[in-house]
C-alpha cells in the first residue's frame, strides 16, 4: 500500500518513493499555453503551492540537485497529453531558478536582508559551473565572484536573480523559467512595524522587477504566495503580471482536492467515508467554479486512520489574523457573529491587498480572510471593487 506525503514537497521523491498522490501535471499544459509573462497564483497555506512549483521545477529542468529529472513524467498525465508533446518539446529543456522565501521569518530588515542573502547564495552555489562556464563575460564572472564571496551590496543583490538569469542564458543558450515560491511571506513579520514594512517592500520590488520584469533572458516567471500584495506595494513593477486567485477559474483544479480525488485517496488506504462526513468537517472551498478541499486536511485525517479532526487552522502562525480581530470594528464583529451563526455575509473584497491598511480598512481585512482560507465564497460579482 502507497505511503502517505505528509509534508513532502519535493516532486521528485514523490514520485519515486511510491508516494499516494493525486496527478496535478496537467498544470503544466495550462502553464504553457497561457501567454502570460509573469504569472501570480495565490491560495491559503498548504494548498500544495510548494510542491506544484518543485514540479514545475522538475519538469523544465535537466535535472535537479544533481538528479535528472528524465523520463520523471512518461507516465503521468502531463506524458499523455496530445501523445507525448509537452515531454518532447519542453522536459529538461530549460534552465531553471527556482527560490522559496518560506524561511523568512526575521525580526527586522536586516534579519530579512541576511536571510534572502543566504537564500540566494544557495540558489548560486547549483550553479558553481558558470564560474567554469568560458561562455561568460568578464563582467558578469566579477559579479558573480561578488556576491558568492557574500561582498555585494544592496544594490548588487537586488539584480541577483537576473545576473544568475543572464549567465544562464550565455551558457545554456536558451532563456531561462523563473519560480519564486511563498513570495510574500517575508512581510508577515514586518506587518505593524513600518519601517521594516517599507524596507522590505522597496528591497523585494526591486529583486523581482529586476528578474521578471524587461529581462530578455526570461522565458517565463511564476510566483506563488497567499496573498496579491497591492500594485502600488511589492509588485507593482510588474507590468506584464496576471494574477490567478481563489475567485478565478483559471488553475482551480490543479491546487487542492476534488470531492473526486478525495473519495479516491480514501479509497486506496481502504477507509470507508461518506463525502458528506467530509463536507460537514471540512467543508470545501470555493475556487473558481470548483468546490475543493484542502490537501493537509484531507491528508491528516486520512493518516489518522479516516479520524476527523481540526488539523489545518494550526498549521502555521496565526497572530496576524488574531491582532486584526482583536482590534476590529463593533461593526466587523457583528458580522463575524453573523458568521458564527452560519449565516452568509455581502462584503467587499479586492484582490489587491495593502498590508498597510489592515488594521483601517474592513475590504482589506476580509480579503485577507477569503485569501488566507479563514472564510470561502458562494457566490461572487466580480469588479475592479469587487463584492462577493
Amino acid at each position: 500500500m502507497k505511503k502517505l506525503p505528509i509534508g513532502v514537497s519535493n516532486f521528485h521523491k514523490l514520485v519515486s518513493n511510491d508516494y499516494l498522490f493525486c496527478d496535478k501535471t496537467n498544470m503544466i499544459a495550462d502553464f504553457l499555453e497561457k501567454g502570460d509573462e509573469v504569472t501570480l497564483i495565490t491560495r491559503p497555506r498548504r494548498w500544495g503551492k510548494t510542491l506544484n512549483m518543485s514540479m514545475l521545477q522538475h519538469f523544465f529542468a535537466s535535472e535537479v540537485n544533481g538528479v535528472t529529472t528524465a523520463g520523471l513524467f512518461d507516465d503521468l498525465a502531463i506524458g499523455r497529453l496530445e501523445n507525448g508533446r509537452y515531454i518532447r518539446e519542453h522536459q529538461g529543456k530549460y534552465p531553471v531558478i527556482m527560490i522559496s522565501f518560506k524561511d523568512v521569518n526575521a525580526d527586522d530588515f536586516q534579519g530579512a536582508y541576511n536571510a534572502i542573502y543566504e537564500l540566494i547564495l544557495k540558489v548560486y552555489s547549483g550553479y558553481a559551473y558558470l564560474l567554469k562556464s568560458g561562455k561568460i563575460n568578464e563582467i558578469q564572472l566579477e559579479r558573480l565572484h561578488t556576491i558568492l564571496g557574500k561582498q555585494a551590496n544592496q544594490q548588487e543583490l537586488k539584480s541577483s536573480l537576473e545576473l544568475l538569469s543572464q549567465c544562464l542564458y550565455q551558457h545554456h543558450g536558451r532563456k531561462t523559467y523563473i519560480l519564486i515560491d511563498e513570495y510574500d511571506t517575508s512581510l508577515n513579520k514586518a506587518y505593524g512595524n513600518k519601517p521594516y514594512l517599507n524596507a522590505m517592500v522597496a528591497f523585494m520590488r526591486n529583486l523581482f522587477s529586476t528578474a521578471l520584469k524587461d529581462n530578455t533572458t526570461l522565458e517565463k516567471g511564476i510566483l506563488t504566495g497567499i496573498l496579491r500584495v497591492s500594485k502600488d506595494s511589492m509588485l507593482s513593477g510588474l507590468n506584464n503580471l496576471e494574477t490567478y486567485t481563489l475567485l478565478d477559474e483559471e488553475y482551480s483544479s490543479h491546487f487542492g482536492f476534488s470531492e473526486t480525488e478525495v473519495s479516491a485517496l480514501f479509497k486506496a488506504k481502504d477507509l470507508v467515508t461518506s463525502i458528506e462526513e467530509v463536507r460537514n468537517w471540512y467543508n470545501g472551498y470555493k475556487v473558481g467554479n470548483l468546490v475543493m478541499y484542502n490537501p493537509w486536511s484531507i491528508i491528516s485525517c486520512i493518516n489518522r486512520s479516516g479520524r476527523f479532526d481540526v488539523y489545518w487552522v494550526n498549521t502555521g502562525n496565526n497572530d496576524l489574523i488574531k491582532q486584526l480581530l482583536l482590534s476590529a470594528s463593533d461593526s466587523i464583529k457583528r458580522q463575524f457573529e453573523q458568521l458564527m451563526q452560519n449565516k452568509a455575509l455581502t462584503v467587499p473584497v479586492d484582490k489587491h491587498i495593502a498590508f498597510d491598511l489592515l488594521d483601517r480598512d474592513e475590504t482589506a481585512l476580509w480579503s485577507l480572510l477569503l485569501f488566507a482560507g479563514y472564510l470561502t465564497f458562494q457566490t461572487s460579482n466580480l469588479s475592479l471593487d469587487s463584492d462577493i
